[in-house]
């Protein structure tokens, strides 16, 4: 007998994939029978040859593979696997040929709270709804017995932990850290047809047994990151072969994945880089196989949902936008409770960061060099250390951390926001790595000295005016942008001089390039004028790469690594 648990481990160890249109049919001695607990339409067998002649549709079939070989063939399908032995494998009728689906799509949900009344004890179970979506949090209403007097004040509030639900089609959700907003009872002469109450919260987990989370610590997080696939050199899939005409008019198709993910271990946490599949195998116009990666970290130790957030997801984030150059997306996520156990359901998390669009590498796409600033198997650089870098930076508030930020750098940012942002990073790591530092100890020196012997031969107000106005520093923003273009393997210095805006202010005033960028900052920042846009644009696109190249310097990445974003020739 193959159960629902049972296929999960055969599948990916750890989760069931969406597919639309549902109901999980496992086999019992050989023959199918139902089991509600997915919304699936599915036939699954175990063995290497299909238990039935002609399954229902033929188009489609899912499962992660940890290697093997996938051919066309004629008649049952066999699907090989690493040990050799049989596996699980889903018939499904599918609505899409993403290798990743969410648990939960979008939409409305109708469900039933269980809310704590701390006053009485009680666990009131109102009726409400929910609204899951991508990049926005969820929003939650009440229909029915609340915490609270019937009488006072409105609208009263009511801070939770973390509070439970059950939607309508089986799943369970738990909101974490919500807020009640009570607006009055039900059974006065006020109705609430939008619901007497509303919860806020920031996230939703929402999946299978949800409802009965006690604890919002996690072990586990999987999660997507756009253009993943960018920071490697090499393909889940190790060969292909194509056909070649021969006597008989028959050709062979085959494709050949990886056996390994790509693994990283520390003393406490573990980080693997694994591919979700797709085949195409039965469809009587079309063969084919589709991957994409997705990462799993797990923690020794439970942590915290939003500790283990900011920690891992939202710097992992950070850290691809680095190496990407891109203003990256969480496009998919799912957290393992601690409570739940090793094998226990995953939870999909709904919340703002978050599109539930899960990411896909283009078809035909032809990998370009200047992709991302590394890769990450063919450099041997750790993505754990890289991670575990970038936490420690936050932690010594990095002028870098705080500058360099994916949404702010964005291209649907304003250019003179995205140009002053830039400057101040620049000047920020300059001034925080102490990099002039020898020659402002000379000058204060100097300065002190020439100030005391002043001193001698001033009085009054003449005294108090060389003291407020002679130069307490030597170092300007000309000095802090030369330092930072001087310690690049790459001078930036010609390609900042070719732009449109900078090489006019240079004519204008006969300043050199860094002299120019000081001019246009000040104009900027105090309003003194203005600059054409789409020029101040293409500017900060170029100190981008700028602060992008010091930025995987300070994460401790080698100078070829630091060059590549300053290949503006690519």
């Amino acid at each position: 007998m193959l159960t629902t648990a049972a296929f999960r481990t055969a599948h990916s160890a750890d989760r069931l994939p969406t597919v639309a249109s549902a109901m999980w049919l496992p086999f019992v001695r050989g023959r199918p029978r139902a089991c509600p607990l997915m919304p699936m339409t599915a036939h699954v067998w175990q063995g290497s040859r299909c238990p039935l002649k002609d399954p229902p549709d033929r188009s489609s079939r899912r499962y992660p593979q940890r290697g093997g070989t996938l051919k066309e063939i004629g008649g049952p399908c066999r699907v090989p696997s690493p040990s050799g032995r049989s596996s699980a494998i889903l018939w499904a009728v599918t609505s899409s040929d993403l290798p990743l689906k969410v648990q939960q799509p979008d939409g409305t949900y109708s469900c039933q709270w269980s809310i704590p009344d701390h006053a009485t004890g009680a666990v009131l179970q109102p009726l409400g709804e929910i609204v899951l979506g991508g990049s926005k949090p969820p929003r939650c209403s009440v229909s029915g017995p609340v915490p609270g007097e019937q009488w006072g004040g409105f609208p009263k509030r009511f801070e939770y932990e973390l509070l439970c639900g059950q939607l309508a089609n089986g799943a369970g959700v738990v909101l974490i850290e919500p807020t009640l907003s009570v607006m009055g009872h039900p059974g006065g002469f006020i109705s609430f047809p939008a619901g007497n109450a509303t919860i806020f919260s920031g996230v939703a987990l929402v999946g299978r047994g949800a409802e009965l989370i006690t604890d919002t610590r996690i072990t586990e997080i999987s999660v997507q990151i756009s253009h993943l696939d960018y920071v490697f050199r090499n393909s889940p899939i190790i060969s292909r072969s194509i056909p070649v005409q021969s006597e008989s008019g028959e050709m062979t198709w085959s494709a050949t994945t990886r056996s390994n993910n790509q693994i990283w271990r520390d003393g406490s946490t573990s980080m693997e880089v694994s591919h979700m599949q797709n085949a195409t195998v039965f469809a009587e116009y079309e063969f084919g196989v589709r991957l994409t990666p997705f990462i799993r970290i797990k923690f020794d130790e439970p942590m915290e949902f939003y500790d283990a957030y900011d920690r891992w997801v939202r710097t992992l984030y950070r850290v691809m936008s680095v190496l990407t150059g891109n203003e990256e997306k969480v496009t998919f996520l799912e957290v393992r409770p601690a409570e739940a156990g090793a094998d226990g359901p995953l939870l999909q998390v709904f919340a703002s960061p978050v599109t539930q669009s899960p990411y896909m590498p283009d078809r035909g796409r032809v990998p370009r060099a200047n992709d991302s600033a590394l890769k990450l198997d063919e450099d041997c650089i750790s993505l754990l250390d890289l991670v575990k870098r970038w936490q420690a930076l936050e932690n010594e508030q990095n002028p870098v951390v705080y500058t360099y930020e994916p949404f702010a750098l964005g291209s649907n940012q304003h250019p003179r926001a995205r140009f002053l942002l830039l400057i101040q990073a620049l000047e920020g790591i300059s001034n925080k790595e102490n990099r002039l530092q020898d020659r402002e100890a000379a000058y204060k020196k100097k300065h002190a000295r020439v100030l005391s012997e002043c001193m001698k031969f001033l009085t009054g107000a003449s005294r108090r005016f060389v003291k407020g106005n002679l130069r307490n520093s030597s170092i300007n923003l000309d000095d802090r942008l030369r330092d930072m273009f001087d310690s690049l393997p790459v001078d930036p210095t010609e390609k900042i001089a070719e732009t449109a805006l900078v090489a006019r202010v240079c004519e204008e005033k006969g300043l050199k390039p860094e002299g120019a960028l000081r001019l246009i900052r000040n104009d900027l920042a105090h309003g003194n004028r203005t600059y054409d846009f789409p020029e101040l644009g293409a500017l900060a696109t170029v100190l981008e790469s700028v602060v992008r190249a010091h930025a995987l310097r300070i994460l401790g990445l080698g100078v070829d690594v630091q060059a590549r974003p300053l290949n503006f020739n690519d």
